[in-house]
């Protein structure tokens, strides 16, 4: 029987020759696209598109204006992008104009609650508006034609007893202002002796000892003044009302002070000041 011979392998290279020119193909085509990619990459960083040139408008700001109406030329197609958009924001700019902002935090807002419409009737209707009654603002926006006073709870008695804090509500103060002034009822800001503590005036409570405090210090009781002035005049309020109650006869005799310090303020700015009593007041102190 004929001796046959085994077939050589194909795919087997011995020496090596066949893997180390496939090496040199695959690192000839990857830096030949490295280099290709780099290319266009490049091309879009240093050579960007240039926008069609834009007539350039007249802006109220003049540095824009400025800087788009130079003679000078742009050496580089990145300058003459950048002229263009300027030119393409100095024509938006006169187009669309920034609206006028409004913040009642910051902007003073003369005489919203000094009262223009007499009362309707004999009796004087007042609404209390607090801050911390989420209905309160939806109550006073329902009910603003049938209210003469509206006594705003803004001033209380700060924790150190040598202030006031005052919480006024800028969105009351939006409210009567946008209103017209035939139709305003009076603004009252309101100090009771209720402690706040915390950014708000809904935690806090009645510390009569603090009270105390404030009302025998005579520079608390003059800082307070001149806080309560600042803003009724600030807002053109129509005065305060002093809401201190239950407290024993000795401290009634400070409450009274305060309250003659704090009328005699208000009468002379033309203003009222009011009090509020309780019906178990004794006619003694309520007539003093």
């Amino acid at each position: 029987m004929p001796h046959r011979s085994r077939p050589t392998p194909v795919f087997i290279d011995l020496t090596g020759r066949r893997w180390r020119r496939i090496q040199r193909v695959a690192l000839a085509v990857g830096v030949l696209s490295t280099v290709i990619a780099g290319s266009l990459v490049g091309t879009v960083i240093l050579s960007p598109p240039i926008p069609p040139e834009l007539p350039l408008a007249r802006a109220n700001n003049t540095p824009i204006a400025a800087a788009t109406g130079e003679k000078h030329s742009a050496f580089t197609r990145v300058d003459r992008l950048r002229v263009a958009y300027r030119r393409k924001l100095a024509s938006a700019m006169l187009r669309y104009r920034a609206p006028q902002s409004r913040h009642p935090e910051s902007v003073p807002v003369l005489d919203v609650g000094r009262g223009g419409r007499p009362t309707r009737t004999n009796a004087i209707v007042a609404g209390f508006y607090v801050n911390w009654e989420d209905n309160s603002f939806t109550s006073l926006s329902r009910n603003y034609d049938k209210l003469d006073w509206v006594v705003a709870e803004w001033a209380f008695v700060a924790p150190t007893a040598d202030s006031l804090l005052l919480r006024v509500k800028p969105q009351v103060i939006e409210l009567l202002s946008n209103k017209p002034p035939e139709t305003r009822p009076s603004l009252f800001i309101m100090l009771s002796n209720f402690v706040v503590s915390g950014t708000d005036s809904a935690h806090g409570g009645f510390d009569s000892t603090l009270v105390r405090r404030f009302l025998a210090n005579p520079r608390a009781r003059t800082a307070a003044i001149r806080q309560l002035t600042a803003v009724v005049q600030q807002y053109g309020m129509a005065g305060t009302l002093l809401d201190m109650e239950g407290f024993a006869p000795p401290v009634q005799t400070h409450v009274l002070a305060f309250a003659r310090e704090l009328h005699d303020a208000m009468h002379a700015m033309g203003k009222l000041s009011t009090q509020a009593i309780q019906v178990q007041d004794e006619d003694d102190y309520v007539r003093r």
